[in-house]
């Protein structure tokens, strides 16, 4: 009967060890709190030696004339309706600025699918050579709608 070798273990990857020290250093964007701040201790004990709040549910407590827990209040509350005035400046309601607008690149990307194949997605999404990021059609039809809500002053690349 023949006895068979067992294998060699592998050797174990080595693993880098996580740094000690790694956290996140507080940023204060008052002066004054940032210049008396003590980083070697809690940030409870810092915002009590500013006087600041550590907690503001503690801080604040119960509310004057709550209910305590568990017990049910019956009171009737009365509601006032304030009519609104009509604006005429509610169209910029639905505008976000805020949001950041395509890319020229994205742009370029879009307009150049959009010259070959107009809106239609589906063939945008077979195209190898002008679609080289292989994007879905779902994607692509994003793109080309965001593009299109694009005002003139957010569009870098003309359509062709």
């Amino acid at each position: 009967m023949v006895k068979h070798q067992r294998r060699r273990a592998t050797t174990t990857k080595v693993k880098r060890k996580a740094d000690k020290k790694f956290f996140k250093k507080v940023q204060h964007d008052d002066a004054e709190v940032a210049k008396h701040w003590d980083f070697r201790k809690t940030r409870e004990h810092n915002m009590k030696r500013l006087g600041l709040a550590h907690d503001v549910n503690r801080a604040v407590g119960k509310l004057p004339g709550a209910a305590p827990a568990g017990e049910r209040v019956d009171q009737a509350v009365e509601l006032e309706f304030v009519d609104i005035p009509q604006q005429a400046d509610l169209t910029k309601i639905g505008t976000n600025d805020r949001r950041p607008p395509m890319s020229e690149d994205k742009q370029a990307y879009i307009v150049k699918l959009m010259a070959k194949y107009g809106d239609d997605c589906a063939k945008m999404a077979r195209d190898v050579k002008r679609n080289p990021q292989q994007l879905t059609e779902a994607k692509l039809r994003k793109m080309v709608a965001k593009y299109d809500g694009l005002s003139d002053k957010h569009r870098l690349v003309a359509r062709r």
